[in-house]
Order: structure tokens, then C-alpha cells, then sequence
């Protein structure tokens, strides 16, 4: 997928001026709620059918499921499709579990939050233990090394030789390598750390760290369709997959042995709601615990855009703040957002990751805020944005003769945008097109689909993969 750069500007600029409006001119069954949904549906109906997604999406407002529904197959080998209820790998969506595990401990006095590794995990046999805090394992700010991508090579090998280490195994390999950095001095993203908040866990509590994030998460917010470890056929089940959107092939499910506390749970979409919602009420923690995990002031820069707070990446578009995390295993991809001023959830779950669910949620979320912009708002915008995207464009990348486009693209083409209308073409032959998605344009009459990268238009034949490309 790609995105259009002043379309992304002005995505973020609808989320700056959206929490002031605070939805104005909805009623009971708006009619803007309706056209959102229904341009939300047109564009994962088209992203299924042109760029292979496979998965699940659900978008709850306030509390109620306005979107509940799957595309694709669950399993590619025997044509089972996709249903709701189908359970996905999360990846490391699970490190939100485990930090909230870590947060009510410390809620309890059982831990601090500035305490050291050393003093709650003396086995872990790594430099600088007595000055690395369960507070700087949580924001990746620990310097401890990642043990699946900081040495990559290492770890594939292992896993090559269906390496399945033991908990203590672990936690002395994670120990037996050096820092990247003195303990807070900079941020890098860990999953070893959230293997070593898993044992802190488990250590402080005497019981499984599988049985507390049960106890304490799983069972009271009724998330009966998640849980740890593979996912085994039946009812439900889902097999991730690979390869090109036209030759899939199954793939493994990552092993659980190495996914301990940083990403080796399963979900589905409706109970991943249900979970990004939870921290609006106190059945987990209370009304102080709750906001830590979110504020901004004590988070960790992770890059020019987000913050990490505790188990959770938080950014901002313009005044609207939001908590997410995504999740990546091969073959799967999943990606959880949530707006607090606007109690706006999204998931997307994917068992076919080479379709970016972090872009999926983003124009579900952009369809969502600019159909519930009051319409005058929203004619000024579509006037600045027609008065750029209209003119003249030349052929730059890729051939005309031989195929379909001779007919109708010459080397030059001019296109025609008001408000949701398009037209593409040339003196001799124009085609209507249809928006279908944020950035997206469908040819009326041909398989082809349009799409704006900066000051360039890629149109792409979805059956035979031609491409060609002109400049404005």
C-alpha cells in the first residue's frame, strides 16, 4: 500500500480539529456513521480482492460493534474461509498483558516500578543488573539487547535447529550478551525484556505467568477467545500464510517456547476490543494505575511520531491521542489502536502479513473522522485537495504497447477530481473512476486500480501485474 503525502497530512489535520467538533450533528443512526461504514467495507472488499488480505476487522464506538467481519481464507490449503470468531496469533499485542500484569503487582506493593532486576530476578546474570529498572524493561529503555532481532542471525539458526529453550534457558542467554547502550540513556525495542518481566512476574506471584494474565485478565473481562501457545485445529482455528496473493502456502506458527511474555498469545478481533477498551473502567486497575501506562511525560521516545509508555505505543495527531501496539510473526500481522477522547476502537488481524494492518486501521480510522466532519469542513478540504491532485500527467515508468492500457492511457493523461468523482484520460478517451479507498481509485470499466504517491499516479492492472507510472 502506498500513501498519498498530502492525503496522510490530512489525516492528521482531521484528527487535530476532530476532538473540538466531538461528532457535531449526530443523532441516534447518523447517516455519516452509515457512509463510513460503507466506505470502510468497499475498501477491505477491494484490498481482498486486489492486494490478498486475509483477516479480520472490528471497529467498535462507545461501546457498541458497528464492524465485526472477516475476508479471506483461515485456512489456504483446504479453502476454509475466514470467519469472526477465528483466532489469530497477536504477536506482540500480548506485551500489553504482560505489563499490565507488571502494573498491578506494583498497584500492590508487591514491586516498584524503579526497582531493579537484580533485586527481583538475582538469577539473570547480565551487566548492569543492580541499574536496569522493571520501569526501563517496560519502555524498552533498558539497553538490553533483543534476542530475536538484534541478532538475528544467531536466533534463526537456533530456531533452524527447533531450538526450545526452557525459561532459565532464556533468561541466561538473553543475560550472556552485552548492552546496547547504559541502562535509560536511549531507547531500543526489546522483546527480551518482556521475557524478563514474564519471569519477574512469575517469580513475585509463585504461580505460572500463564495463570495470572488468566486470573487477572483473561478470565474477569470474559476474553474467552484468547489464550497462549499454538493455536490447535478446530473451531476457530487459523493457519497463517505466505508467499505472493496468487501462490500462498502455509507457514509454522512461531513456537511458544520463545514467545514467553513478549508475544505468544492468540486472539480474535471482538476479544482484542474488549481488551484496548479496558483501561476506560478499573476491573483490572484502579483510577491512578490505569493512566500510568499512558502518560506521555514518563514515556519513552521511540521516533519523531510515537511515544512508548508501558506495553503500549502512544501517539498524536494534532490534539487526538491515541494508545496502539501492532504484532509480527511470519505469516501473521495484527494491530490494535484506540482513541480515549472519542472511545474509538479498531483491530486488525491478519494471517496473511503481507498486507500492513497498521495501514488498514489508519483509513479505517481517516473514513471514520472525515465522514463525521460537518459537511462544510469537509467541501473545503475536497477543494484543496482537487485543485492539487487535477492537471496534467507524463508517462515515466513502463510500457503502453503490448498490453491493455495502448487503448485508453496515452503517454500523457490529464485527470479530472471533484469532491468523490474522477476522470482519467485524454482528449480521445476518458474513464470514470471510483474511490475505494483512502488513496486508491477503481477504473469503472477495467481492472485496473489508481493510486497517488506524491506527485505521481501508479495504475496498475490487478489481473495481469502491469504497471506503469506518470508524473505530474
Amino acid at each position: 500500500m502506498v500513501f498519498h503525502k498530502y492525503i496522510l497530512l490530512t489525516f492528521r489535520w482531521i484528527l487535530f480539529i476532530f476532538p473540538a467538533l466531538q461528532f457535531a450533528g449526530l443523532s441516534a443512526q447518523p447517516p455519516q456513521q452509515v457512509a463510513s461504514l460503507g466506505r470502510m467495507e468497499m475498501f477491505l472488499d477491494s484490498i481482498t480482492r486486489t492486494e490478498g488480505f486475509s483477516g479480520s476487522v472490528a471497529l467498535n464506538y462507545k461501546g457498541e460493534m458497528l464492524l465485526n467481519k472477516s475476508f479471506g481464507l483461515a485456512d489456504v490449503k483446504e479453502n476454509i474461509p475466514l470467519k469472526p470468531r477465528n483466532r489469530f496469533m497477536i504477536a506482540s499485542i500480548s506485551k500489553g498483558f504482560t505489563a499490565t500484569a507488571i502494573l498491578r503487582l506494583a498497584q500492590e506493593g508487591k514491586i516498584s516500578l524503579n526497582g531493579s532486576l537484580a533485586e527481583y530476578l538475582p538469577e539473570y546474570p547480565g551487566p548492569h543488573a543492580d541499574e536496569i529498572t522493571v520501569r526501563q524493561l517496560l519502555n524498552h529503555t533498558s539497553g538490553i539487547r533483543d534476542f530475536i532481532n538484534d541478532d538475528f542471525i544467531e536466533f534463526n539458526l537456533k530456531r533452524l535447529l527447533k531450538w526450545k529453550p526452557e525459561i532459565s534457558d532464556l533468561i541466561h542467554h538473553i543475560g550472556s550478551k552485552t548492552l546496547l547502550f547504559r541502562p535509560g540513556e536511549s531507547y531500543s525495542y526489546s522483546n527480551s525484556g518482556y521475557v524478563l518481566l514474564a519471569a519477574i512476574v512469575e517469580k513475585v506471584t509463585h504461580i505460572s505467568y500463564e495463570e495470572y494474565i488468566r486470573s487477572l485478565i483473561l478470565n474477569p473481562l470474559k476474553l474467552s477467545n484468547t489464550g497462549f501457545g499454538k493455536m490447535e485445529p478446530g473451531e476457530g482455528y487459523t493457519r497463517a500464510f505466505r508467499g505472493s496473493r496468487w501462490k500462498k502456502r502455509p507457514t509454522r506458527n512461531f513456537e511458544p517456547n520463545w514467545t514467553y511474555g513478549l508475544g505468544g498469545m492468540y486472539s480474535n478481533a471482538a476479544d482484542l476490543v474488549k481488551w484496548g477498551r479496558s483501561f476506560r473502567d478499573t476491573l483490572i486497575l484502579n483510577q491512578e494505575w490505569r493512566k500510568i501506562p499512558f502518560d506521555r511525560d514518563s514515556a519513552a521516545v521511540e521516533d519523531v511520531f510515537n511515544l512508548y509508555g508501558l506495553g503500549w505505543e502512544l501517539g498524536r495527531t494534532g490534539l487526538n491521542d491515541y494508545y496502539s501496539h501492532g504484532g509480527y510473526f511470519p505469516g501473521w500481522a495484527s494491530y490494535l489502536l484506540h482513541y480515549p477522547d472519542t472511545d474509538l476502537t479498531i483491530v486488525v488481524l491478519s494471517n496473511y502479513a503481507d498486507v500492513d494492518p497498521f495501514e488498514v486501521a489508519e483509513q479505517m480510522a481517516h473514513y471514520w473522522f472525515w465522514n463525521n466532519l460537518p459537511r462544510d469542513l469537509r467541501d473545503a478540504h475536497k477543494s484543496d485537495r482537487d485543485h492539487l491532485i487535477n492537471g496534467e500527467y507524463h508517462l515515466e515508468e513502463g510500457e503502453l504497447e503490448g498490453n491493455d492500457f495502448w487503448m485508453l492511457l496515452g503517454s500523457s493523461i490529464e485527470i479530472r477530481q471533484k469532491n468523490d468523482r474522477m476522470q482519467v484520460g485524454h482528449d480521445f478517451a476518458w474513464q470514470e473512476l471510483q474511490q475505494i479507498s483512502l488513496h486508491g481509485w477503481q477504473f469503472e470499466d477495467q481492472p485496473w486500480l489508481l493510486e497517488f504517491e506524491d506527485e505521481t499516479v501508479k495504475i496498475t492492472d490487478t489481473e495481469s501485474e502491469m504497471v506503469v507510472i506518470y508524473a505530474k
